[in-house]
């Protein structure tokens, strides 16, 4: 009989534990992963918890938060886009508007963010809208606005664009003065940073550079407040200062800047923004007549291309830029490669720019539908088809002019130009045999530590290795994922690295005579490398080495 009380007490005192813990499991589950970084798939069973007990209770709107999370923290894009279509599921099944809304935004924000998928992120982005129609939530109304604009700025409607992002950033700017709890003054000022970036890209595009320097007088004090956080949104704000320090012609801050937004974006993987990083460290090096680095880093740009068929009417120059040094060199075959590449980006421009126009116009902005948009889709395709006959045309002029003054004929010139016209849509491959060739040559170059060379250059390496510029940058950046500049660059810093740790008479050496060892020209650019390669000065890491010793 006691026994029994006992056991009855302890179920009494058990369940009443069970119902405190269940009341507080959701908030105490989140705790445990909160502070994880986005990507960051260690947070994945928490949130797996999460959603069974969310679904067990049939909380569908705990179910949707639980997806989102779950989009934020896994690391895989396949796997985002299911748990994209699971929040849109459980929101369906609430039959809550604002909710579906939701997870219809956030599945387009997968497909527009990570894979780049225009089509698909504006059939979600209309979809959402539908279902907004009647909504009074103000905040899910203007983060669909901005997304819209955003799509709309992509196809190059920067003045509708424009009177989104500026109505978005208003209202987010106005909500952020208001807001009375951290967690909503985070989401308005994410959204006013976003809204910011998104029209200093406008206002970049159409050259309004008093719009542009007023605008980063207004973020900038926002972001000096903000402290550790927002690091996307600073890293965003810090790519387009230093285009703009481009377009003032200071290529040396305009690289140093870029190199630091493209750290700081890493973990985001955002494939848009490394294009245009690339793009604008080619032409900043371009400018500063830096060949070898200009195309190294414009070949990053034809690598990103030709993995996710990224194209924007901006990043189309970057051909032009590799076919005038592929004509400088006399680089038949790249000049062909190169060529086709231009085309092939205008065919994808052509095909998919009408197609988002028509819809963005005719779904989400009926009022907009007519005038000048209906006439800018109508003509859209042949002015880009006009534009490829002029660069075509410019092309064969080059190579004209190259051929005459190296005593060749206008013959011998016309069958290239011929053959990139039958081969435009063929994608330039490589076969096993030439990879693995090169890559033994590469081997062979390493161990002969051949790098060490300071006239070391591609066209050199690649004589070295008997193969031509073309192949051997492909394999660096296809097999490596390295251009020339970067292989080269941590090849020496690694050895002389290795002889600091290794051999303590390095340790004596002058900076000077660090970098003339490994093969650097001067001091200034073996302190950069060696900062960027190990993240210390090499007076830092040799007066640690000391200290160890």
């Amino acid at each position: 009989m006691i026994r029994f009380v006992l056991v009855f007490l302890l179920l009494c005192i058990g369940s009443d534990i069970y119902g405190q813990v269940h009341n507080g499991t959701y908030a105490e589950i989140e705790r445990l992963y909160e502070s994880k970084k986005e990507n960051d798939e260690s947070a994945l069973p928490y949130i797996e918890r999460l959603l069974y007990l969310a679904k067990r209770d049939y909380d569908y709107k705990r179910v949707v938060y639980g997806y989102e999370d779950a989009i934020f923290y896994t690391g895989r894009v396949e796997r985002k886009l299911a748990f994209a279509d699971s929040a849109v599921a459980a929101a369906l099944l609430s039959h809550k508007n604002d909710l579906i809304a939701k997870s219809y935004l956030g599945k387009g924000i997968v497909h527009y963010f990570n894979q780049r998928n225009y089509k698909e992120a504006l059939s979600n982005y209309l979809s959402a809208g539908h279902y907004l129609k009647d909504s009074k939530d103000l905040y899910l109304q203007n983060k669909l606005r901005y997304h819209i604009g955003v799509v709309k700025s992509y196809l190059g409607y920067y003045d509708d664009a424009a009177k989104a992002l500026e109505k978005t950033a208003s209202f987010f700017s106005k909500e952020m003065s208001q807001a009375k709890h951290q967690t909503a003054y985070y989401n308005f000022s994410r959204g006013y940073l976003n809204s910011s970036h998104q029209l200093l890209i406008i206002y970049r595009m159409r050259k309004e550079w008093t719009r542009v320097d007023s605008l980063f007088g207004k973020v900038d004090g926002l972001v000096l407040r903000s402290g550790h956080g927002y690091a996307q949104e600073k890293a965003y704000l810090l790519k387009e200062k230093a285009i703009r320090k481009y377009y003032q012609k200071d290529y040396t801050t305009c690289i140093e800047e870029l190199k630091m937004s493209y750290n700081q974006l890493k973990t985001f993987k955002d494939v848009a923004a490394d294009a245009l990083i690339y793009l604008y460290l080619a032409k900043s090096y371009h400018k500063k007549s830096l060949a070898d680095s200009s195309v190294c880093y414009a070949q990053k740009v034809d690598s990103i291309f030709n993995q996710h068929l990224y194209v924007i009417p901006e990043i189309r120059s970057n051909y032009e830029l590799l076919i005038a040094e592929a004509v400088e060199r006399g680089d038949k075959k790249s000049c062909k490669y190169y060529t086709a590449q231009l085309v092939k980006a205008d065919s994808l421009i052509v095909s998919d720019f009408p197609q988002l126009a028509t819809a963005i116009n005719h779904h989400y902005y009926p009022q907009l539908a007519n005038g000048i948009h209906v006439e800018t889709h109508r003509f859209f395709p042949y002015y880009i088809f006009a534009f490829v006959i002029v660069v075509g045309v410019f092309v064969f002029v080059l190579f004209f002019v190259r051929m005459r003054n190296t005593k060749q004929t206008v013959v011998q010139a016309m069958p290239i130009e011929k053959e990139v016209l039958v081969n435009l849509s063929r994608k330039y491959d490589y076969s096993e045999e030439v990879v693995s060739t090169i890559l033994a040559g590469l081997t062979s170059f390493e161990k002969s530590k051949a790098f060490l060379d300071p006239k070391l250059n591609l066209s050199r390496l690649a004589k070295r290795i008997k193969t031509n510029n073309t192949h051997l940058s492909y394999v660096l950046n296809e097999h490596k994922k390295l251009c020339f500049y970067d292989y080269i660059k941590q090849l020496r810093i690694g050895y002389i690295t290795r002889l600091l740790e290794t051999e303590p008479k390095y340790l004596n050496y002058t900076i000077e005579a660090l970098a003339q060892e490994c093969g650097i020209a001067n001091r200034q650019t073996f302190s950069k490398q060696f900062y960027e390669i190990n993240g210390i000065r090499p007076i830092d890491f040799i007066k640690k080495r000391r200290e160890v010793m």
